[in-house]
C-alpha cells in the first residue's frame, strides 16, 4: 500500500491512495473495505508526446466531499490503452456518489491524454459508477483540464429519446431511430436463432431467457449496438462481449414465463447519437390495454423466411389480456402483454427485443421483451412479451445503477 499526499492539507481526516495488488497477482476478485473507493481511469488511443503529470480526482456523494486526491505523481506515467486502478481509503462513506472532477495540475511537460471513462466501485454498497468522459485531459495546451460528470441513481432525463416520429407496420426503420436497439450475434461460429436487446444501462441490455438456451455461457454471445444495416459496416457500430448471463430465476421455458433476462457487458457501451438507454417503466406509465406502441427487430418477415439485413419497425397497440388469453387458448399471466394482432406482430428473429411506449413525459419506456408468437409467425394472432414494469425489481436489484451526464 502506497500513501500519497493531498492538495488541501486541512483535511480532517487522511487519505491514502493504494494500488490493489490483487489486481496485479490477476486475482479473481479484490475486497473494498469500508471507506475505501476503487477509481479505475481508462484511457484511449491517444496522448501528448509527454504524459506526466500530478493527476487528481474528487469525490462527490449524499453525504459529503472528499479534497482533491492526487492520483498520479510528476513522475508517473499515463498509457494509452489502459485500464489504471487505484484505490482511496478516505475513512468514511459518501454514500451513493453523485458528482466526479477529475483534471490535473499542469506540472507536466506537454503533458495530455484522452480520459475514456472513471469507474468508481464503493467498498461501502460494492456498487460500481460509470462516467463516461470521452475528452483530453492535458497541460496549458488549451484542453481540458477539470472534467465533471453526475450520477443520477434513476435516469429519466437522458433515456428514451428517440429520433423517429412516424412508424409504420413492418417498413424499414429511419437509421438509428430506435438507438437503444442492439442485436445479439456470433463470436466466431453460427449463432441459430438471432435476437435483439435493448440497452437500459451502459453495461446492461434486457433480452429474452429463450434467446440465452442456446449457450449458457457468456462467452459465446457478443451484442452490436448502433446497428440499421447489419449487411454493412456504417462506422457507428459497437461490438461489445458479454461478462454475464442473468436468468429471471423463475423462468419456466415451457409455459413463457419470466421469460426475460439481462446481459452484462464485459464494459460500458459509449452513448451518443446512435447509442442510447431506452428508460424502464415507472407506476404511473403502466402499458394499458390500446396504447399505441413500437416494436422493432433484424427477425424475417414471414415464418421461416431470411432475417431483415436493415432494422424493421412496427406500430403494436397493447392488447386486452382476457382477449389474448382467449386466442391462444392459454394462460396469459400478469407477467405477460400482450399487443399487436390483425396482421401487426413480430416474427423469427425478433425474439429479446423491446416494446417500447411513450410515457407521461414523451419518452420511451421499454415495456416488454419479446416472447413468442403464433406458429408460422401469424399476425392475424398477437405478439407475447414479456412484461418489464412487473420485473422492475428483479431488474433494479441485478443493475443497480444508470448514468447521467453533463
Amino acid at each position: 500500500m502506497v500513501p500519497v499526499s493531498l492538495s488541501d492539507s486541512k483535511m480532517a481526516f487522511s487519505v491514502v491512495l493504494v494500488l490493489c495488488l490483487c489486481y496485479l497477482l490477476q486475482e479473481a476478485s479484490c475486497s473494498l473495505r469500508y471507506g475505501e473507493y476503487e477509481v479505475t481511469l481508462k484511457t484511449g488511443n491517444e496522448h501528448w508526446a509527454g504524459t506526466s503529470s500530478r493527476i487528481y480526482i474528487k469525490l462527490y456523494g449524499e453525504t459529503g466531499s472528499t479534497a482533491k486526491i492526487q492520483l498520479k505523481n510528476t513522475a508517473d506515467q499515463m498509457t494509452v490503452d489502459s485500464a489504471n486502478k487505484f484505490v482511496a481509503d478516505i475513512g468514511n462513506n459518501l454514500g451513493d456518489i453523485r458528482k466526479i472532477e477529475v483534471g490535473h495540475d499542469n506540472t507536466g511537460a506537454h503533458a495530455g491524454w484522452l480520459l475514456k471513462q472513471v469507474v468508481i466501485k464503493s467498498g461501502h454498497s460494492s456498487r460500481v459508477y460509470y462516467f463516461a468522459i470521452n475528452k483530453w485531459l492535458s497541460d496549458k495546451s488549451g484542453y481540458t483540464t477539470a472534467i465533471e460528470a453526475q450520477w443520477n441513481s434513476l435516469d429519466r432525463d437522458n433515456c428514451g429519446i428517440a429520433a423517429s416520429t412516424r412508424v409504420v407496420n413492418g417498413k424499414e426503420s429511419t437509421p438509428f431511430s430506435w438507438p437503444w436497439m442492439g442485436k445479439i450475434v456470433g463470436k466466431g461460429w453460427f449463432y441459430k436463432t438471432g435476437c435483439g436487446a435493448t440497452l437500459i444501462h451502459p453495461q446492461y441490455v434486457l433480452t429474452a431467457a429463450h434467446c440465452l438456451e442456446q449457450f449458457t455461457t457468456p462467452n459465446k454471445y457478443q451484442l452490436t449496438f448502433g446497428e440499421h444495416d447489419a449487411d454493412k459496416s456504417e462506422g457507428s457500430e459497437q461490438y461489445v462481449n458479454v461478462e454475464e448471463l442473468i436468468y429471471h430465476p423463475n423462468y419456466d421455458s415451457p409455459s413463457h414465463e419470466n421469460d426475460i433476462a439481462l446481459m452484462k457487458l464485459d464494459q460500458p457501451v459509449i452513448l451518443n447519437n446512435h447509442v442510447k438507454l431506452a428508460c424502464l417503466p415507472i407506476k404511473q406509465d403502466y402499458a394499458n390495454s390500446g396504447l399505441q406502441c413500437v416494436a422493432a427487430g433484424w427477425g424475417s418477415t414471414k415464418g421461416a423466411g431470411k432475417p431483415s439485413n436493415v432494422l424493421l419497425q412496427a406500430s403494436l397497440p397493447v392488447a386486452n389480456q382476457g382477449h389474448c388469453d382467449m386466442v391462444f387458448k392459454k394462460k396469459i399471466t400478469s407477467s405477460m402483454l400482450c399487443a399487436g394482432g390483425n396482421n401487426k406482430g413480430l416474427c423469427s428473429g425478433d425474439s429479446g427485443g423491446p416494446l417500447v411506449c411513450k410515457n407521461h413525459r414523451n419518452r420511451y419506456d421499454v415495456q416488454g421483451v419479446a416472447s413468442f408468437v403464433a406458429g408460422n409467425c401469424n399476425t392475424r394472432y398477437f405478439t407475447v412479451f414479456s412484461r418489464v414494469s412487473k420485473n422492475l425489481k428483479w431488474i433494479e436489484s441485478m443493475v443497480g445503477t444508470t448514468v447521467k451526464y453533463l
